[in-house]
């Protein structure tokens, strides 16, 4: 098993994968990535502050991965695979040292209550995410924490 930190893991969708080593393109710059578990709502203020501060809108057009194989595996179900994934050509990845999973903030802070939107991007301002364009992606894995990774394809193996 690769260690920690050195590549960036995610469980996903065996319909995208051709065999045990390939590429395929972003499905999320076709449709807009939907929340597995989020409310929709919140989800498009995290979406829209994505876009205020970085330019991107990454709860919708990233894929989400995470340099701990244990923390992807755990997403694996009977329709999908754990693979070892990167970008193919340019490329932007976007974390929070500080924020191990994003849902995980929403859960502890906003699944009982209603924030309002300025309550949920006073939440994000201090979670200090941050973004490389075509650099940084072993930064990012090292973390352990929630990755969201941009990009046009991916190269992936199957672990």
């Amino acid at each position: 098993m690769v260690p920690v930190g050195r590549k960036l893991f995610r469980a996903h969708s065996r319909k995208h994968l051709t065999g045990a080593t390939g590429e395929f393109s972003n499905p999320n710059l076709q449709r807009a990535r939907k929340p597995r578990d989020m409310p929709l709502a919140t989800h498009q203020i995290l979406n829209e502050w994505f876009v205020d501060r970085f330019g991107v809108a990454y709860r919708e057009k990233s894929l989400f991965c995470t340099g701990d194989p244990l923390i992807a595996a755990g997403y694996v179900n009977s329709d999908s695979s754990l693979i070892l994934i990167e970008p193919v050509g340019n490329y932007s990845v976007c974390y929070s040292p500080n924020c191990k999973d994003l849902f995980g903030i929403y859960q502890f802070y906003w699944s009982t209550s209603n924030p309002s939107a300025l309550e949920i991007r006073t939440r994000m301002d201090g979670l200090d995410f941050v973004q490389h364009q075509n650099s940084g992606l072993s930064e990012a894995a090292a973390t352990g924490c929630e990755v969201m990774l941009f990009a046009e394809s991916f190269r992936y193996q199957i672990c």
